[in-house]
């Protein structure tokens, strides 16, 4: 028995897994940044090593957050694929609504300004 392919994946759900995650691993990075500042602030530590300043120890959180992230999966699974595009189509109609809301402002303000003046139209 040969070896099965693996289905092909459309460019635009490439693209989207590709969004998810580059977006997994910015939060992962800044998290783990995060914790290794707050250990630095109770313990004075970054590690096993103790940085003369602040900003040094900083420089050393990122310098281990990333490489760090060169050795983490941060695959998309499809849950979060469908998660996302329901949240593109949910903004997209929020969009949608917002443009309809603002017809119907502009149209009433409009009318408005018509009626002042009286029934007559400048036709």
């Amino acid at each position: 028995m040969g070896q099965l392919k693996a289905p092909k994946i459309s460019k635009s759900r490439q693209k989207m897994r590709g969004q998810i995650a580059s977006r997994k691993k910015r939060d992962w990075i800044s998290d783990k940044i995060r914790t290794i500042m707050n250990e630095y602030k109770k313990t004075g530590m970054v590690g096993r090593s103790t940085p003369k300043n602040k900003r040094m120890a900083q420089k050393q959180a990122i310098a281990i957050a990333y490489s760090m992230a060169h050795r983490e999966n941060f695959a998309a699974s499809e849950i979060e694929i469908q998660n996302d595009s329901m949240k593109d189509t949910l903004s997209g109609f929020r969009l949608l609504g917002g443009m309809i809301i603002a017809t119907l402002l502009i149209d009433y303000a409009l009318k408005a300004e018509m009626f002042k003046g009286g029934l007559r139209w400048d036709n």
